[in-house]
């Protein structure tokens, strides 16, 4: 066995060409692999935390029609016994902030510009307490009072506006009436989140509360809990017993996301399937051209006494030693390029542009240590080249001693 071994591995250094261009193939494949994974991996895992920091907090009080029909967002079905619910949030200890979610267009006032956009009526203080918007903020500082209002980067590109200018806040009340009103640009935001750069803009809870004729209703609670949100989800549904309300989670809020993420990590499954096959192809094609051409030094083994068997594992370990060889490289490249994504980033900006993609991610596309694909991919090329090399080695053997001695002049 020792001396099959070394064999093997002697038969590495003697076809180095060959031996260096199939470890370099299966280093850049495994590179490949390791490049989607960890990017994948990484995407989905901010898109949650964004959702949560700047989005839909770890879950939201309201409305059960509300939550119904919130992409028409119904600002009339509001939060009922405000107080009694407020207690009882406060007798946990949970950190929370009242809201008035609806519907509006901004209008330049100058160029008369339009488009449309979710409007939040936050309270600054406890709105701090929930979410990290506020760390968000480049200028200015979140609303407070009167007509101003806070809007994201690219708001300020799509309707060309700057910190002092005025834009027109144009909605439906509570009660269906249509209202317009003048607010100023006070303060200007930038998230890693795009949906939240792209769709929001804020204003004081008091100054959506008059601009929506809401009585002093809101129609939104979000709280923010460091426990698992589907249990204390489940302790408020049971201790909040009013009528029409309810309790979501960021889970049930995002339930069309983590449907089209499941779809993505499915099609992401299939292109780093796709990277496997790759990788084994390649692996047959090297496994088949070395027995082929060996196919007289294998006549060669015979006669000399080897065994089918010694015959057989010395391609395995030939074959074992290519993969390793490849996946160790392939590692290697795949953690410069891990490393770099991690600490620099790569800015798909120019490419991507305003496109939304789905995550909840900055067009700056990052990585994640991915340990778990790592050792995944070494052992893959490893034991693949090893399992391939039989069925050549062994379509090799069934052919006579005397039959395979016929190609023994290449080798003399």
């Amino acid at each position: 066995m020792k001396f099959v071994f070394k064999l093997g591995m002697k038969n590495l250094l003697r076809y180095k060409e060959r031996t260096f261009l199939t470890c370099l193939s299966l280093a850049v494949g495994v590179c490949i692999l390791l490049f989607f994974s960890g990017m994948l991996e990484w995407a989905d895992e901010a898109s949650i935390r964004n959702l949560k920091k700047y989005e839909m907090a770890s879950l939201k009080i309201g409305n059960i029609e509300f939550f119904e029909e919130e992409n028409y967002i119904p600002v009339e079905k509001v939060v009922k016994e405000r107080e009694k619910i407020e207690k009882i949030l406060n007798g946990k200890g949970l950190a929370f902030t009242p809201e008035i979610k609806f519907k509006a267009s901004l209008i330049n006032e100058v160029t008369g510009d339009s488009y449309p956009f979710f409007g939040m009526g936050i309270e600054a203080e406890s709105h701090k307490k929930v979410y990290d918007l506020h760390e968000m903020v480049y200028e200015g500082n979140l609303p407070e009072k009167g007509n101003e209002i806070m809007i994201g980067k690219n708001t300020v590109e799509l309707l060309n506006v700057k910190v002092g200018d005025f834009l027109i806040v144009e909605t439906d009340t509570k009660t269906g009436a249509h209202n317009a009103d003048a607010f100023k640009v006070t303060a200007l935001f930038e998230t890693p989140n795009p949906e939240v750069n792209k769709n929001f803009f804020y204003i004081s809870i008091d100054a959506a509360n008059n601009l929506l004729d809401m009585g002093g209703d809101i129609n939104l609670i979000s709280v923010k809990t460091e426990q698992k949100a589907e249990k204390l989800s489940q302790e408020l549904k049971k201790e909040i017993v009013v009528d029409e309300m309810t309790v979501k989670t960021w889970q049930e809020q995002a339930q069309d996301y983590l449907d089209l993420s499941q779809g993505k990590k499915g099609g992401s499954s299939m292109m780093l399937m796709m990277v496997f096959i790759i990788i084994t192809v390649g692996i047959v094609n090297t496994m088949n051209m070395a027995v082929f051409e060996r196919t007289g030094e294998i006549g060669m083994m015979r006669a000399m006494g080897m065994t089918n068997r010694e015959i057989i594992l010395n391609f395995i370990f030939e074959a074992g030693g290519l993969g390793f060889i490849g996946g160790v490289l392939g590692l290697i490249l795949g953690a410069v390029v891990t490393w770099y994504l991690i600490r620099y980033g790569w800015d798909m900006s120019n490419y991507v542009g305003d496109i939304s993609y789905g995550y909840r991610v900055s067009a700056v596309f990052r990585s994640k240590w991915d340990f778990g694909m790592m050792a995944t991919a070494l052992i893959f090329t490893t034991v693949s080249s090893s399992v391939i090399s039989i069925f050549p080695a062994r379509r090799a053997l069934k052919r006579s001693i005397s039959e395979t001695l016929k190609s023994a002049g290449k080798f003399g």
